[in-house]
């Protein structure tokens, strides 16, 4: 982190918007960039601009004063237009898509993080390696010329209040438990799934040293897998699979004593809770900068594949047809992962 947030200030910034529509992953990795922004601009105020259902992510950090819905305009024409008018002193579009573009053409004072498509592009189509790696984080940083390396953050949560009345007697009882273990089956894609019966495996090797299981997850393929894994292990567990406002998994995830999961937008939001968190990255890499940040445990296959990684945004299936990547991941390793988390 920054070591002496003085030589960063810049007091003649007073208006910042930052832009990032999405995914949960992504848009939690921003947090450790919204506390560094609040630092090198202390006079400005921080707008947000994300999709609707994502704006709880952020919109409880100090560092923001508003978040701005996409849905709240009609067409990206009409956003375009209300972002010129407010005369932002800076924008730091930390998505840098054709949307993002569009509706910041031709503004002044427009900063983009850069994403190296064609280093990733090498590394996923012809496995080469070129030049040095970097965190996504890192790069959201240089987009402000900023050079540091985030070794851990925290996401600002909203009063366990908004917990709905049907879910509060769960939320109370992981409060009182002193060992939850969290689990989720699914990722944005099943090339991306550690596989169930694996997972039915390590659940019963070490289910009994927690006081609670509770599921995570949401949509019908999960909500499925979910079933089939909480049909097939020996203790009893909470679903919450499907149940839970964005706000509402923030402060699940709070209460847990140990995270495991998939590379997906709930291992990020387990990292910046301060969880212990295993991650399973079985089709994709660390080399692609998306990793979670904090107490974190990076699970990757036993063996050298030639196939892989296949791609940073998943498949529907194996492009190979064999999940070596996610079927050659020691069980016995990351029984042991989970032990050393709960000594």
């Amino acid at each position: 982190m920054i070591k002496n947030n003085d030589q960063y200030s810049d007091d003649r910034i007073r208006k910042i918007l930052i832009i990032r529509f999405s995914s949960i992953g992504d848009i939690v990795l921003t947090n450790p960039i919204l506390k560094i922004v609040g630092e090198k601009y202390k006079n400005a105020t921080v707008n947000y601009i994300t999709k609707n259902k994502f704006r709880s992510l952020v919109e409880f950090h100090p560092t923001i004063n508003k978040v701005i819905s996409i849905e709240d305009y009609f067409s990206l024409t009409q956003l375009r237009n209300a972002i010129q008018k407010a005369k932002y002193d800076l924008i730091i579009d930390l998505h840098n898509s054709m949307r993002s573009n569009l509706i910041t053409f031709g503004l002044k004072n427009v900063k983009r993080y850069k994403k190296h498509k064609i280093q990733r592009y090498f590394l996923t189509k012809f496995k080469m390696k070129i030049g040095k790696f970097i965190h996504v984080t890192q790069k959201y940083l240089e987009a402000i010329d900023i050079k540091e390396k985030i070794n851990s953050f925290q996401i600002f949560l909203p009063s366990d209040a908004i917990i709905s009345e049907k879910l509060r007697s769960e939320f109370e009882q992981l409060k009182k438990s002193k060992k939850v273990l969290g689990i989720s089956v699914g990722a944005s894609k099943p090339s991306k799934m550690f596989p169930i019966h694996k997972l039915i495996d390590i659940i019963n090797t070490i289910g009994s040293d927690f006081d609670g299981i509770v599921f995570f997850g949401n949509g019908e393929l999960e909500d499925k897998l979910t079933k089939t894994v909480i049909d097939r292990i020996n203790f009893k567990s909470i679903n919450l699979c499907s149940k839970l406002t964005i706000s509402e998994l923030m402060l699940f995830i709070k209460e847990l004593d140990i995270y495991i999961g998939n590379d997906s937008g709930i291992a990020h939001i387990a990292a910046g809770n301060g969880v212990n968190t295993i991650a399973f990255f079985g089709q994709t890499v660390s080399e692609y900068g998306f990793t979670p940040i904090g107490n974190v445990e990076i699970i990757e296959p036993e063996i050298e594949l030639s196939c892989r990684p296949c791609g940073h945004l998943g498949h529907d299936n194996c492009p190979k047809k064999h999940h070596y990547c996610m079927e050659t991941m020691s069980s016995e390793k990351i029984v042991n992962k989970i032990k050393k988390f709960i000594k």
